[in-house]
């Protein structure tokens, strides 16, 4: 993970923004969960983190309007397709398992059917 400043150096000596070296997720038709962050004052959409036994992600978006008003509900299972990166700003994980990751573009977001 990256934290602090805004750029570091190359092998080549040369800088590199640190948002071009941050993870990026890439998530498809995943299943999660809304809820509201009273401290952030946003809806976020949680996850379970294949492959573990505890591991969830947090995703937090990057504007409150990402999510649609009728799914702005805690607690409503949804499907959502979007682009998900590490962002030094955002608050640490409040659990250990968790991972607090920025929703930076939310293609698309529905409600779960599981029929």
């Amino acid at each position: 993970m990256l934290w602090g400043c805004g750029t570091r150096k190359s092998e080549t000596n040369k800088p590199i923004s640190a948002t071009k070296a941050m993870k990026e997720i890439r998530v498809d038709e995943q299943q999660g969960m809304v809820d509201y962050r009273e401290d952030l004052q946003k809806f976020i959409i949680t996850y379970h983190q294949k492959e573990t036994i505890d591991g969830q992600i947090t995703c937090i978006p990057a504007q409150n309007e990402m999510i649609p008003r009728d799914l702005q509900k805690p607690g409503i299972r949804v499907v959502f397709s979007g682009l998900l990166t590490e962002d030094p700003t955002l608050p640490p994980p409040r659990m250990g398992g968790e991972q607090v990751l920025l929703l930076k573009e939310l293609d698309s977001m529905h409600l779960y059917n599981k029929n």
